[in-house]
């Protein structure tokens, strides 16, 4: 299994996965936007600072990635960019919206219902790529690659000639 191709990649998204979950449940980039806010001087749609190290981040998994999906089966690869699409767009565009409009009007309706489509976002980009993953794992071609192979049946043995 080890020797698979990508299985570091594999490895490393799930690793991935577990820490947003945990960033997701204990809301760490939130706590990091009021001193870099500070350090860099910025409001308007940079007010929810976590973003500027968040495209980073996104920049530099990509770039790790981009061999990834362009060598994993098309179907699977087109589905998993559209759920990072998804996810990332919801992520980080609706919150710089959200930024914008909790420092025009505060957290009115407008702030609250970025917020809302902004977490509606992150779990229907989960949610694509939970089904990618189902879908490729369940397609007729996956299956048949996980099939052990069936021992050939050896030819009958010649009885002696009488």
């Amino acid at each position: 299994f080890d020797r698979a191709p990508f299985v570091r990649h594999w490895y490393a998204l799930a690793g991935i996965f577990i820490v947003l979950s945990m960033d997701e449940a204990l809301a760490i980039h939130e706590q990091s936007m009021a001193p870099l806010r500070d350090l860099l001087q910025v409001g308007g749609l940079l007010y929810f600072t976590w973003f500027v190290p968040g495209i980073l981040f996104v920049a530099i998994v990509g770039a790790i990635y981009l061999r990834f999906i362009l060598t994993i089966p098309r179907r699977l690869a087109r589905n998993i960019v559209i759920a990072a699409v998804i996810y990332v767009g919801g992520a980080l565009l609706l919150e710089m919206l959200g930024g914008l409009f909790y420092e025009l009007y505060g957290p009115g309706i407008l702030t609250r219902l970025t917020a809302i489509l902004e977490e509606a976002a992150e779990m229907v980009g989960i949610i694509w790529y939970i089904h990618a993953l189902a879908d490729h794992l369940l397609s007729p071609q996956t299956a048949h690659d996980r099939q052990p192979e069936r021992p050939q049946p050896s030819p009958p043995i010649a009885s002696p000639a009488e």
